[in-house]
């Protein structure tokens, strides 16, 4: 929000392969409260619940993958997801640790 960021990098996405389901955190719940941002103070960081969407996972090996098009549906819907959750697009998504495992969008 400071910085004016546009477009974000998403990395380890292949680390999620595997995974039956998959949460995202929303929110945080602090008693009838909800705070949609990351709360810094220790106190209040004791007393919030997550609150959480959850997603299909995948148990393809995206590794190989060069292209947004070759992911699993359910990859796709994952980065899909974060992007409307954050209304940032996600140009850059790596799958594995070398430069040949990220996919440009």
């Amino acid at each position: 929000m400071i910085n004016g960021v546009d477009e974000i990098a998403l990395t380890l996405l292949d680390v999620l392969s595997g995974f039956s389901t998959l949460k995202i955190c929303t929110e945080y719940r602090l008693e009838d409260n909800f705070i949609d941002e990351f709360p810094f103070d220790s106190d209040i960081l004791k007393r919030i619940e997550p609150q959480y969407i959850e997603l299909p996972g995948w148990e393809e090996n995206i590794s190989g993958m060069k292209k947004f098009s070759y992911l699993p549906s359910n990859a796709k819907k994952y980065v899909s997801a974060i992007e409307e959750l954050l209304g940032i697009k996600i140009s850059v998504i790596s799958v594995g640790p070398e430069r040949d495992q990220t996919i440009f969008r």
